[in-house]
């Protein structure tokens, strides 16, 4: 009889909607999770393009500057802004284009809004 009366219809309903309720909640966490490394791993696709795109444009003015043997920072920023162009770099707008030219080298890089090389190599003199 204890059974029977546990058994009511109302608390099996109450029962049924909390496990429902439950359930979408637990699905929703899982929904939010799964999305938000796809974020992150788009995020880290985009970086690993624009770095790989920065630097086969340096080795390409490296290239170009052998064949042209030109080492002033006049001649070869236009080459690397050209290169930059032609690689077709995913959120280009945020790199610049940097020729610097020092007692130890000239220094060819590709830099980031905050001023961070995404790419960059030193030519010895």
């Amino acid at each position: 009889m204890i059974l029977q009366h546990d058994r009511h219809p109302l608390r099996i309903r109450l029962f049924t909607a909390l496990e429902a309720t439950a359930a979408l909640a637990f699905l929703t966490v899982i929904l939010t999770v799964f999305s938000m490394q796809l974020q992150s791993i788009r995020k880290i696709h985009q970086h690993n393009i624009q770095t790989s795109r920065c630097i086969i444009a340096i080795d390409n003015t490296l290239t170009r500057m052998a064949v042209e043997k030109s080492l002033s920072s006049k001649a070869v920023l236009p080459i690397l802004q050209a290169e930059m162009q032609s690689q077709n770099i995913p959120r280009a707008d945020t790199l610049t284009a940097s020729v610097d030219v020092e007692s130890r080298g000239t220094r060819i890089a590709i830099l980031k809004a905050n001023g961070k090389p995404a790419a960059e190599v030193w030519v010895k003199p």
